[in-house]
């Protein structure tokens, strides 16, 4: 049996998305094709190494989207684990010839270590008050730092009145942003852009229940484009996407996307609508008449 106050969980969705104030958390835990880096050898200057590399290349991309009176707060954090290591010409000549894991010092008399450290880099974009900030956080061990267009900087982004993107809103991983803007109505959204029919819903032996979105017009090649919505409570958990298509060479391949959605509500908190500390505006503002 249809549970009908859950039937309206994807309208609520998206009546919440149009309103313009909200709070979203997620993390997209699907790796990009070809990206996950399994074989775990080192690349240096352009050039493999067989050497143990101790991290692998992708880590789920966690997302905050805040978004409340005409404001937003935009940002994407790979959490991708970068090597900072140095080293010099004679260790570089001799690793095609070492074995192991690094960790220890290279050649007689060499001083420097391979030090792997763990980086953050979160994109991220402030619109407040008709101006655009887009600016990068990158956390260390050590510590937290902001760059803009410069270190510790930021200046506001003129963008030209009438550009859009190839959808109605951004949040900021093109996997999110592709499967909330499907549940959007059709008349708002930008021409060219895929639009959805729901085909069927239900609820599945662990109390979850879920709507499906099929694409009405597949895209040359594909033959499957469909996405799920996952409900708890009514409240929006998990996202499912499955795209499936014919190659050039008539094999068929295809794609899944995993969005785990910790926090989407109407409360968004206004902190992140101010720049943080240790990111100064340097904007070149024109005066007002009368020299205020």
């Amino acid at each position: 049996m249809t549970n009908f106050a859950s039937a309206d969980a994807l309208d609520d969705c998206r009546d919440l998305l149009m309103s313009g104030n909200y709070s979203l958390r997620y993390e997209n835990v699907t790796p990009p094709t070809r990206e996950a880096m399994n074989e775990k050898v080192l690349m240096y200057d352009g050039k493999l190494y067989n050497l143990t590399n101790p991290y692998t290349l992708y880590k789920p991309v966690e997302g905050i989207v805040m978004a409340a009176g005409g404001n937003m707060y935009v940002e994407t954090n790979s959490a991708m684990n970068v090597q900072n290591f140095r080293i010099t010409k004679e260790e570089l000549a001799t690793m095609d010839s070492l074995k192991g894991t690094f960790g220890y010092m290279v050649g007689s008399g060499l001083t420097k270590l391979y030090n792997p450290k763990k980086y953050e880099y979160a994109s991220c974009t402030l619109k407040k008050n008709g101006e655009t900030f887009v600016f990068t956080r990158i956390t260390s061990p050590d510590k937290v730092e902001y760059v803009g267009h410069k270190k510790g900087k930021v200046e506001a982004l003129k963008i030209k009145k009438g550009f859009k993107f190839g959808y109605k809103y951004d949040f900021g991983n093109d996997d999110v942003t592709k499967v909330l803007n499907a549940i959007l109505p059709n008349d708002t959204k930008i021409e060219g852009t895929i639009t959805y029919k729901r085909v069927h819903s239900g609820t599945l032996p662990n109390g979850q229940y879920y709507v499906d979105l099929k694409a009405e017009q597949l895209a040359p090649n594909m033959i499957f484009d469909a996405i799920r919505y996952y409900f708890q409570d009514d409240k929006l958990i998990k996202i499912e996407a499955g795209q499936y298509y014919v190659t050039k060479t008539g094999k068929l391949d295809g794609t899944r996307t995993i969005i785990n959605i910790y926090e989407f509500n109407s409360h968004p908190d206004s902190k992140y609508f101010n720049l943080p500390k240790g990111l100064k505006d340097v904007t070149k503002r024109k005066k007002s008449k009368g020299g205020k």
